[in-house]
């Protein structure tokens, strides 16, 4: 896979022009997206939220960190058709940041990597483990949001909701409160409660890319499940950026993929905060170990297992440490 040329790096206290900005983010998505700017915009409502990012200067001081999360997307797939397939995420690209080469590894047990610095041994999505992870060491601070889900801490499938995609099941330590903070995602965005220090966003199964057995629901085509994601997003994660608790300015969001599908590793990456440099590539190798020592740093939390050894954080290259 071609690797996208990154822009340049961001540098604190250092403001753009919007018009500036602007022309600099179009150019660097198109050349993540291999197309040219025309092509990666399409003709669309104007997002509500054009001036998402960059509009900070100085040390960042994230009290929220939102993770919005996807399913078994590889970055390839991303780039070969945004014009159609991902038009709202193309632009968001341009108008935050991004990485060129977020390793969505490793592949067995990536959420457990996620929340707990560990794959606990997985060889596959349905484990049981004692702990610690990111829920236990927030206690109550945390929502997690999952699509579809037929009531709180859902531990049963439905067509549409898999048990084993809800990582707050996951943990011993967190039994008590699951039933509490893992909740049904609402009929709107303006519903979700951002107050907690940590939130998880992930929709139904179709909407996360993921297949089913229904075809009607979850076509066989990439393309196609990535353009069900991208809908989904366009009312979502730019709901979330067009919320009063991102307008207060202390909030990162973090837009992410579990996998990167069959044979691949490298999957889409985005990241959106008042301190992130619109248009922005990053070509550091992240992993799943790096959002999570990323968040935790941001949230003043003792990084875990691989989260401690991990050479790279998700929130230095985008102006957030």
């Amino acid at each position: 896979m071609t690797l996208p040329v990154p822009a340049r790096p961001h540098r604190r206290g250092r403001r753009r022009t919007p018009l500036l900005a602007g022309l600099l983010g179009a150019l660097v998505a198109a050349a993540l997206l291999g197309t040219t700017p025309a092509s990666a915009a399409p003709a669309a409502p104007a997002d509500t939220t054009a001036a998402a990012c960059g509009t900070a200067t100085g040390q960042a001081t994230v009290k929220h960190v939102v993770w919005v999360v996807f399913e078994n997307k590889s970055l390839d797939i991303f780039q070969k058709a945004p014009a159609t397939s991902a038009p709202y995420l193309s632009r968001l690209t341009a108008r935050c940041g991004s990485a060129s080469a977020y390793s969505a590894t490793p592949y067995y047990g990536a959420k457990l990597a996620m929340t707990s610095g560990s794959t606990w041994g997985s060889t596959g999505d349905v484990v049981r483990v004692p702990g610690p992870d990111l829920f236990s060491q927030l206690g109550a601070d945390w929502t997690v949001y999952m699509g579809d889900m037929p009531g709180a801490c859902g531990r049963k499938d439905t067509t549409t909701y898999f048990a084993r995609h809800n990582p707050a099941l996951w943990y011993d330590d967190n039994r008590s409160a699951c039933l509490r903070r893992d909740l049904p995602l609402p009929a709107d965005p303006s519903q979700l409660d951002l107050s907690q220090s940590f939130t998880w966003v992930e929709a139904n199964v179709p909407d996360s890319g993921h297949g089913c057995s229904t075809r009607t629901l979850c076509p066989t085509s990439q393309q196609k499940r990535l353009a069900l994601s991208d809908a989904w997003a366009r009312t979502w994660v730019e709901g979330i950026l067009d919320s009063p608790a991102y307008a207060a300015g202390d909030m990162a969001v973090f837009v992410v993929w579990d996998q990167a599908g069959a044979n691949q590793a490298i999957a889409p990456f985005i990241v959106a905060s008042p301190w992130t440099t619109p248009g922005y590539v990053s070509t550091t190798a992240f992993n799943h170990y790096s959002l999570l020592r990323g968040t935790q740093d941001l949230l003043g939390l003792p990084r875990l297992q691989n989260a401690a050894t991990v050479t790279t954080s998700v929130a230095k290259d985008f102006g957030l440490g």
